[in-house]
């Protein structure tokens, strides 16, 4: 599952559902997560940054 987060960059696991467990070094079940949505994050300005107007140009090269 994926959740938009303003604190943890995107893909990052922001909350454990369920823990995941190994026997013999093998995985019997796989944790459940959730993770931070891609472009979300302190860096992207967060998940509910404005996004640029049409026409405006956001690189300051091209």
């Amino acid at each position: 599952m994926e959740q938009p987060s303003d604190t943890v960059h995107g893909g990052q696991v922001i909350q454990t559902l369920q823990p995941g467990y190994s026997l013999f070094d093998r995985t019997v079940r796989a944790a459940m997560v959730v993770v931070a949505a891609k472009g979300s994050g302190p860096a992207a300005g967060g998940a509910y940054a404005e996004a640029p107007r049409t026409g405006e140009n956001i690189d300051e090269k091209a």
